[in-house]
């Protein structure tokens, strides 16, 4: 990575761990987390014109339609020239929160 664009990246208010969903980033990170692994891509849909997920899986969460456990991913979208973190979803989702079991955050969605 060039020194220059690693600095930009770590002197900006963007950190993965602390991330709100719906957090505009810049489009340095939006392209950092694009090219770390092969993404799984998002055709848009769920309000976004596109996005992606990081390929490797952040956890595993139960999906309340299934039952089953299912690996969620950290999921990023564009609109534009503008950037988003939309959070951890399961593949292919841009917002999950309804459907995973220990989301604390799922009755404030469905309702």
């Amino acid at each position: 990575m060039d020194e220059r664009f690693a600095d930009r990246l770590h002197n900006s208010d963007f950190d993965i761990t602390t991330a709100q969903r719906g957090q505009e980033i810049t489009r340095g990170w939006y392209e950092y987390y694009l090219n770390i692994l092969p993404p799984i891509s998002l055709k848009g849909g769920q309000g976004c014109l596109a996005g992606f997920q990081v390929s490797e899986p952040y956890s595993d969460e139960r999906d309340t339609r299934t039952g089953r456990l299912r690996p969620t991913y950290s999921t990023f979208t564009n609109s534009g020239n503008q950037y988003f973190y939309q959070g951890i979803n399961f593949a292919g989702e841009v917002d999950s929160r309804p459907y995973m079991e220990s989301c604390p955050e799922a009755r404030e969605v469905s309702e």
